[in-house]
């Protein structure tokens, strides 16, 4: 990528070119970089930012930034889009440039590829990716399938971890930290209440249970749910059904009448758990 040799007074002159390549590295001041309002990483360890901090003070930044202009065109400010966390670190390491390759691109684009860059990295958390993926389809209009296509994901999984944002505020928090693992926020959404769901959070912190022993409770207080509201003479062939399909679907389901005929009622809770079954169930 050619960059213009029209450079702000914030940027240095000095340019480093690999032999091989067309892309310019050039020295930015820190000072000019805004943080990127679509970064998917709301997390930053800061044990982990002091030690990439301490080898910046040895080695330097050894892979440049990217960056885009930001706020009105040429006003000499950019916005991260890939190395945020160099940029934390470098500040913390006392730095006043770093070495950085600008590129002109949309805010989907900005969100699309500090998206990439962290998953690829492994770096973000759940709830970090579900809000990103909630961001490009509520903002820019992607659906399911496109998040999937152009961050490499399997549809499945990106519908899948959109439901952990319907969690309660306390268990995304607990899964950010640790406290709780995404299998456990799994088990908690067959539930169908927010009181339900604090509930047995209560018990995963305080007991200390596993993903299945968590599973297991969540079942048992559905089934209880469905006791509530089943008619008394209730058909067990049904009821096995019922419980055969709340399983493979996880999410509330009644079956009810005789025989010979009757209905399937299937709960669902947004328009992306819709998605969810519908998928599960072939539609």
């Amino acid at each position: 990528m050619e960059i213009s040799s029209q450079l702000t007074e914030t940027a240095k002159t000095t340019r480093v070119v690999a032999p091989a390549s067309t892309v310019s590295v050039i020295q930015v001041v820190i000072s000019s970089i805004d943080a990127n309002p679509y970064q998917p990483r709301q997390y930053f360890d800061e044990d982990k930012l002091q030690k990439m901090a301490d080898s910046i003070k040895k080695d330097g930044v050894l892979q440049p930034v990217i960056l885009t202009p930001s706020g009105i065109a040429n006003n000499g400010r950019y916005c991260v889009v890939a190395g945020e966390r160099r940029v934390q670190a470098a500040t913390m390491a006392g730095l006043t440039s770093i070495p950085a390759i600008i590129k002109s691109m949309s805010d989907a684009d900005t969100l699309r590829i500090a998206l990439i860059e962290n998953i690829q990295r492994s770096d973000l958390n759940a709830v970090e990716e579900a809000t990103a993926y909630s961001v490009l389809i509520e903002n820019f209009g992607f659906t399911h399938e496109q998040c999937a296509e152009q961050i490499g994901r399997e549809r499945s999984t990106v519908s899948n971890l959109l439901r952990i944002l319907k969690l309660p505020a306390e268990i995304r928090n607990d899964l950010v930290h640790e406290r709780m693992s995404l299998g456990h926020c799994r088990a908690l959404l067959a539930l169908s209440t927010v009181e339900a769901m604090l509930a047995v959070r209560k018990q995963v912190l305080q007991k200390g249970l596993n993903v299945r022993q968590t599973e297991l409770l969540c079942k048992s207080l559905c089934n209880d749910e469905d006791d509530a509201t089943k008619p008394k003479a209730a058909n067990p062939d049904l009821e096995h059904l019922a419980a055969g399909l709340r399983d493979h679907l996880r999410t509330k389901v009644r079956v009810s009448g005789s025989g010979s005929r009757g209905k399937i009622e299937i709960s669902y809770f947004s328009p992306s758990e819709l998605e969810r079954i519908t998928a599960l169930l072939g539609v």
